[in-house]
């Protein structure tokens, strides 16, 4: 995922129809615990993420990444990711990680990765880009070492871990996170959280100094 296509996206924003929801995110808040009297701008989404362990599964089945790794075509591949999402997930939210899906798709047929590293792969960018949507105020550092260990769950090979990828694919991966996610981590918290603007009329009252005539 470049640079570019993330701000083409945000060039557009002003000429769209569609008025982006809460719903429409990956992440929401559960609308029906929200009283009336709390502003969503205000709330914290709360999101239980797990603690990182083996995942290669999590995203996609063994079968599904099968079939997914063997597409070739932009449009098909685009399409097949759009069809692992909720309905719920629209406009920017859902075009940011259908073309983040389809860079995980190009990286690992680029390398060579069998089946179990390819789902191992898309499963680790699927789990952080949840965890990065998952709050408002997700340091970068805090996504990126939440990527890590997620990776080190999948490289050391001692117990409960398992040695899928070699120390070569583990820093190859961890690169390619940075340049294609970290890097861009700005310009993905603005299309795929909801962007808050508070507004609040007034008017003032000027005291009047003119003293009546007599």
């Amino acid at each position: 995922m470049n640079r570019e296509t993330l701000s083409k996206q945000i060039s557009c924003l002003l000429n769209i129809a569609y008025v982006p929801k809460l719903e429409d995110y990956l992440i929401h808040p559960q609308i029906n615990i929200i009283t009336k009297h709390k502003l969503w701008a205000l709330n914290a989404i709360n999101a239980s993420i797990r603690e990182p362990k083996l995942s290669q599964w999590d995203y996609l089945g063994k079968n599904d990444v099968e079939v997914f790794l063997k597409l070739s075509e932009y449009k098909a591949i685009q399409k097949f990711i759009g069809c692992t999402l909720k309905q719920n997930v629209k406009g920017n939210a859902k075009t940011v990680f259908v073309e983040l899906m389809v860079s995980v798709h190009k990286f690992c047929n680029d390398h060579n990765f069998d089946v179990e590293k390819s789902g191992a792969t898309l499963s680790q960018f699927y789990l952080s880009h949840l965890y990065f949507t998952s709050s408002f105020n997700m340091p970068p550092e805090t996504v990126y070492i939440f990527f890590k260990e997620h990776t080190m769950c999948h490289t050391l090979p001692f117990p409960p871990n398992s040695n899928i990828f070699s120390l070569k694919d583990a820093k190859d991966l961890m690169e390619f996170f940075y340049q294609s996610y970290i890097r861009n981590l700005p310009l993905i918290r603005y299309l795929c959280l909801p962007n808050f603007t508070l507004c609040f009329n007034f008017c003032t009252l000027k005291a009047s100094t003119t003293e009546e005539k007599s």
